[in-house]
């Protein structure tokens, strides 16, 4: 009996350790991500409190007819 208890902690241990580093991983992957997210769309800018803040929505759209200018 001491055996299968010596396992069970050992079981237990093993699998706290996988939980810290699954945890630890998840965070590192979300704090990764919000950083390239704020570099590449410049979070605490004028243009995104303007509208509202609504994400997934790229800063400066290309305008229409960018380039193109009227006949004449």
């Amino acid at each position: 009996l001491v055996g299968l208890q010596d396992q069970t902690e050992l079981a237990v241990d093993i699998f706290q350790d996988h939980f810290k580093m699954l945890f630890f991983h998840t965070l590192l992957l979300v704090n990764i991500a919000l950083v390239l997210f704020i570099a590449f769309h410049g979070f605490p800018s004028p243009a995104l409190r303007m509208r509202g803040i609504t994400f997934f929505v790229p800063i400066n759209p290309p305008r229409k007819n960018a380039g193109r200018k009227g006949p004449g």
